[in-house]
């Protein structure tokens, strides 16, 4: 009886445990995720920002070398090269952050499999352990019926 309700609540506190691990899980997928789409989304942004204003610049500056001549036009050509070159450097550290992202995505999804991988397995422990062991009332029932005995096998006596 002791050894049953030991199980029981081994078996209890291991669900509880279950579940709260799944929960935290959880938690912490939505948290990454959340955490990701700011990141994107604030990277994006920037990039946009920056490419703009690297563009406006261009601009401004085309229009004066063209009207100061033909050799400061060139010497315009060269800047611009240089601005766009910038924003290669640019898109290529955001799309370096993608991948990260992506690289965390792919972390996070694996973590989530083996958290329902564990989650099965527990179940069917659990599950398995009804098996081996007699039911409560089973037992109290046997008591019952013993005890009884008992009783009769004294007033024979």
């Amino acid at each position: 009886s002791e050894g049953r309700k030991e199980t029981h609540k081994l078996i209890s506190e291991g669900r509880k445990e279950t579940h709260k691990l799944i929960s935290e899980g959880r938690k912490e997928t939505h948290k990454l995720i959340s955490e990701g789409r700011k990141e994107t989304h604030k990277l994006i942004s920037e990039g946009r920002k920056e490419t703009h204003k690297l563009i406006s610049e261009g601009r401004k500056e085309t229009d004066k070398l063209i009207s100061e001549g033909r050799e400061e036009t060139n010497e315009l050509a060269r800047m611009v090269a240089k601005g766009f070159a910038g924003v290669d450097k640019k898109f290529d550290s955001v799309d370096k952050k993608f991948d990260e992202i992506n690289s965390q995505f792919a972390e996070v999804k694996k973590e989530i499999t083996e958290i329902k991988e564990n989650l099965a397995s527990t179940r069917q422990d659990v599950l398995s352990m009804g098996d081996r062991f007699t039911m409560k009332f089973e037992f109290h029932e046997l008591a019952s019926r013993v005890s009884a005995l008992e009783q009769k096998q004294k007033i024979k006596r």
